[in-house]
């Protein structure tokens, strides 16, 4: 016999608290979404590298002023320098003016090499790319004069033994490498900046193969390594000025890019907050519409068919019950003497999987049936067609 079942008020109120649940997920996504404090740190950060970028550009501007000051009153001294030539030479004192020249050319000399008031020089402090810089000039100045008194040959072999000589009394030569017809100094920045050698360690290397350079061309005047520090620290601080005026310009495009993408993000937030708002409040209206008539049958009125609330199926169709003794006597016939298991009766018996079980558990209780454990699942025997084995309750 079937057994019609029609649905109750816990049904409905089954479907209300799914409807619900959908509801709150809705409410969840809209705030996940609507994040607006996100937004604002992203503009407050925006601000911030753009007042930094500022701060930038005013330290490059007054760089600028005072490298613009310095070469304007290096200007006017020569400028007058000219003019005091011009008197001197139409008075006929050009000798004395010359030696006023040569005092004044050896005071320039001194004042570009002063560092400090005359203190030592300490290598450690002063940035790698400068040091390299430095050491390169020097270099290069001693073996143009090494090749224009030696010749090329002569001159290599002067270097080739001067470097052996060096390599076996300090470490640190491998980085001066001879390449005619100049120096080659590789590697030497980076191996500072990175402590694989002391900046103090590069440099009394560089100081012996200068010291047995020069001894091959002794009235050679080298350039001043404390006046090329300077100079090439000058040249350094103006390259890296321009690199970072480049960089505050690309950092502006990019903060500009920035601020078009962060008003972007906000724009599409508001629409879609928008929408979903506007979906929550058509989902509200629906579940309000949802009411039990009078047998107990849920009336739901649609207008948009985007928005169904989903009704229980119990709710909608009747539910057949099939009889406990048909579903034993079915399981019995399907049991072999060496036993089957629950999932080869599902694909033999047209039963669901709960009524298979709850029949196998009857005729256990009834002690018709035994159900021992194999493997990861269980085997079900007839009561006596296989002894052996204890049962796994």
């Amino acid at each position: 016999p079937v057994v019609k079942k029609g649905p109750d008020m816990e049904e409905v109120l089954l479907a209300e608290m799914k409807i619900a649940a959908e509801l709150d997920d809705l409410k969840n996504e809209l705030q996940k979404k609507a994040s607006i404090e996100t937004m604002k740190d992203l503009v407050e950060s925006g601000q911030e590298v753009s007042e930094q970028l500022s701060d930038l550009d005013e330290n490059v501007e007054a760089l600028t002023n005072v490298l613009g000051e310095f070469s304007a009153r290096t200007l006017d001294n020569f400028t007058s320098l000219n003019k005091k030539l011009d008197v001197k030479a139409d008075e006929g004192d050009l000798q004395s003016l010359k030696e006023a020249v040569g005092r004044l050319d050896r005071k320039l000399e001194g004042l570009v090499e002063e560092v400090g008031h005359q203190e030592a020089l300490n290598v450690s402090k002063i940035p790698p790319r400068i040091l390299e810089l430095a050491y390169q000039t020097t270099l290069d100045d001693v073996t143009a004069a090494l090749i224009a008194t030696l010749g090329e040959r002569d001159t290599e072999e002067a270097i080739i033994g001067t470097m052996e000589q060096v390599r076996v009394q300090t470490s640190g030569s491998e980085m001066f490498l001879y390449q005619y017809p100049r120096f080659k100094i590789t590697g030497l920045a980076s191996s500072i900046e990175k402590g694989l050698v002391s900046a103090r360690q590069v440099q009394m290397t560089y100081d012996e193969i200068l010291k047995r350079l020069k001894e091959h061309v002794p009235r050679h005047h080298a350039k001043s390594f404390r006046a090329m520090i300077k100079v090439k620290s000058q040249e350094f601080a103006i390259e890296r000025s321009t690199e970072m005026a480049k960089e505050i310009r690309s950092m502006q495009y990019e903060v500009q890019a920035l601020k078009e993408s962060i008003s972007e993000v906000s724009r599409s937030m508001r629409e879609e907050m928008s929408l979903i708002a506007t979906k929550l409040r058509e989902t509200t209206g629906k579940m309000e519409e949802i009411e039990p008539d009078e047998d107990g049958k849920l009336e739901v009125e649609i207008t948009d068919g985007s928005m169904r609330p989903e009704v229980p199926q119990e709710a909608q169709e009747e539910e057949e019950t099939v009889p406990r003794e048909e579903i034993e006597n079915a399981v019995l016939v399907s049991i072999p003497d060496i036993g089957t298991s629950l999932t080869k009766m599902k694909k033999e018996l047209d039963y669901r999987e709960d009524d298979i079980q709850s029949g196998l558990n009857s005729l256990m209780e009834k002690g018709q049936i035994t159900r021992k454990k194999r493997g990861k699942g269980f085997v079900y025997s007839l009561k006596g067609a296989e002894e052996g084995g204890s049962e796994d309750e």
